[in-house]
């Protein structure tokens, strides 16, 4: 196992979960067998043995085999263990907001040599997720720009249009209000980080910049103030609900028609509704931009996720392979289309320009779907994220959750959540500006 000296820079937070949880792991390659290269790849995809099972079929000499050792920090821990004692998986599911700290960390390769062929097949703001002051560390895979869910039957019964500002938004939000006190124009959950993250973006926010390794962090800034006080002033008058997703009452709601439209990433047109809520969800939903503050104003992300190669992996250009081939080719695409994951790709993305909401997804039907959401990746915002955003995620609950409780203001949340996050980068050794 091809072993490697680990930054000394690593966050706190992960190298305490790292601590906390087992170490160990298999062995990534195997090439003892014919030169057959057997490549560990660890995620939590659902359907991530599907992609597997198409990339083994047309590559009989680079065999991926599919790990799961746990969902998001559990992995990140169970990583970070493994590669330190040499003995990490070649490949490794990293979220976007979290690729920093896997860079800091010494857990993902530079494959900047390996993948950079591909980068026309992206925009620049989406390939810059995977990449960190000029290195690339990974393929964009599948994607969250954020945009509008809606139930166009509801919309006709109140008499409301979709708005395309976030004033309109409000004004429909009353209106609804007034009709019927017990329905809401969202499930805003207000402790969900990376919603709000991306609606920030949206507003122009810029929470971590970086340049010579020194970090910037702005999470208390006008636009996210801007945002947070829009958001408040929904959940104060009820406009909106504060109930988390994905519990029961949550469904409840939807499942009831309670709930008229989600801004949430792109993979919302999947089929998370109709998995959990029930088939009647499926078609009942249609897409839109996101509303804006002014015109022109990019989207931000929710979400998805890209691949890395490790540091420990013995086979880094044959792992890079595989991720470039999900990530980057019509062949991979075709795999994640067919499973209704969200292209990262706009190349790979505008094939499909013509078809429709996918079969038992809540936007089945909806004419030039894929179109839609093409035009939407077109214009998405530029983000660094910092490598400590888990703990940066992890305060912004918090301290939100503290907003909610006793009555206080979102964006002296917002004042707290940029002290705990300068605190940690300065605590885990990071210059900071």
């Amino acid at each position: 196992m091809r072993s490697r000296k680990l930054a000394t820079t690593t966050v706190a937070g992960i190298i305490a979960l790292a601590l906390a949880g087992c170490a160990g792991g298999d062995a990534g390659a195997d090439a003892s067998t014919d030169d057959v290269v057997t490549l560990d790849w660890w995620t939590w995809w659902g359907n991530a043995e599907a992609y597997a099972d198409a990339w083994n079929a047309e590559n009989p000499n680079i065999q991926i085999k599919v790990s799961n050792v746990g969902i998001g920090e559990e992995q990140t821990a169970k990583l970070l263990a493994a590669v330190r004692a040499g003995e990490g998986p070649d490949l490794a599911l990293a979220e976007y907001q979290t690729l920093p700290s896997y860079v800091v960390s010494g857990i993902a390769e530079d494959i900047t040599q390996y993948v950079s062929d591909a980068e026309d097949r992206f925009t620049e703001p989406v390939w810059n997720l995977t990449t960190l002051e000029g290195t690339t560390y990974g393929v964009p895979v599948d994607l969250g720009p954020m945009m509008l869910f809606y139930r166009p039957d509801l919309f006709e019964q109140f008499g409301i249009d979709v708005p395309e500002t976030w004033a309109e938004y409000r004004t429909a939000a009353e209106t609804v209000k007034a009709q019927d006190p017990s329905v809401f124009m969202n499930v805003f959950s207000p402790i969900d980080a990376g919603k709000f993250a991306g609606l920030a973006q949206q507003a122009g926010a810029e929470w971590w910049t970086v340049e010579d390794g020194t970090w910037s962090v702005d999470i208390n800034d006008d636009a996210s103030k801007k945002v947070a006080d829009y958001w408040q002033g929904l959940v104060d008058s009820e406009l909106v609900s504060a109930q988390p997703w994905w519990t029961p009452e949550f469904y409840k709601l939807v499942a009831d028609g309670k709930v008229l439209s989600f801004p949430a990433g792109a993979w919302l047109g999947g089929s998370n509704f109709v998995t959990n809520i029930g088939p009647e969800q499926a078609g009942l939903w249609r897409a839109a931009p996101l509303p804006v503050w002014d015109e022109g104003d990019p989207t931000g992300y929710m979400g998805s996720s890209t691949i890395v190669v490790t540091t420990t992996s013995e086979h880094p250009e044959q792992a890079a392979e595989f991720v470039k081939w999900l990530g980057a080719t019509s062949e991979g695409n075709a795999e994640l289309h067919d499973v209704g994951a969200p292209i990262a790709s706009l190349a790979g993305l505008e094939e499909y320009a013509d078809e429709p909401g996918p079969d038992g997804s809540i936007v089945q039907g909806q004419e030039e779907y894929y179109g839609l959401l093409a035009t939407v990746l077109e214009n998405t915002a530029s983000v660094t994220y910092g490598p400590n955003s888990v703990a940066t995620f992890t305060a912004y609950r918090d301290e939100i959750g503290r907003a909610l409780r006793d009555g206080s203001s979102f964006a002296d949340a917002l004042d707290a959540v940029q002290q705990a996050t300068v605190d940690d980068l300065e605590a885990s050794g990071f210059t900071v500006n």
